[in-house]
């Protein structure tokens, strides 16, 4: 649960303070009047697996007013902080402070699915150990010949680790810098591929 407060100084700037993260934001801009508008996500490139969907959100203060655009176009009920993506797109929130008027737009968000076009088979034989991780994953069973890539991505779709390896059938992949969670940890070589939930865990 996101425990937060809210602010504001002498010079009418809004602030938002988030508890969890340790971080304070400012919502507006004194020399402008524009309200500041902020997707709170891991990073610009989201990852959409297919039949599944991402819930990103905007940087939120009760007093600014909410539009959420894909792809430069407004979407229907899209005037919530949060936001649940099922398609591919390029998204954006608009903050407004009706008082004033102003209007500020946040840095896009890319959302991305992974490609359908052509059939994928899944890896036989592939094992990762141990589950639930501390510090290091082993992967053994993977494809001695041509490349492969390997992803780990989080719960919001965020693309956390990647690396590229060619003709090796095992790697050891360090997990001490990750977050304790829950992780998709994904294989793909040619039209092959392979996908496990890991979890990580405190050392």
């Amino acid at each position: 649960m996101r425990i937060s407060t809210f602010g504001e100084d002498c010079y009418g700037e809004l602030y938002f303070a988030d508890k969890n993260a340790g971080e304070i934001y400012k919502l507006t801009e004194t020399d402008d009047c524009k309200p500041v508008a902020k997707i709170l996500a891991e990073d610009t490139t989201l990852v959409l697996e297919p039949g599944n969907s991402i819930s990103i959100e905007a940087l939120f203060h009760p007093s600014l007013q909410y539009e959420w655009h894909k792809n430069d176009e407004p979407l229907p009920d899209g005037n919530q902080p949060e936001l649940e993506i099922t398609e591919e797109g390029i998204y954006m929130v608009h903050a407004t402070h009706p008082e004033n008027g102003c209007t500020n737009i946040s840095t896009p968000v890319k959302v991305t699915t992974v490609p359908t076009s052509v059939e994928l088979k899944v890896f036989g034989d592939v094992k990762v150990f141990p589950n639930p991780s501390k510090n290091m994953l082993f992967i053994e069973g993977l494809p001695a010949t041509g490349k492969t890539s390997i992803s780990m991505v989080d719960t919001k779709g965020s693309v956390i680790k990647t690396l590229d390896i060619s003709e090796q059938n095992s790697i050891r992949i360090s997990t001490r810098e990750l977050t304790s969670g829950i992780y998709l940890l994904k294989i793909i070589r040619d039209t092959e591929f392979f996908q496990k939930k890991i979890i990580v865990s405190e050392s």
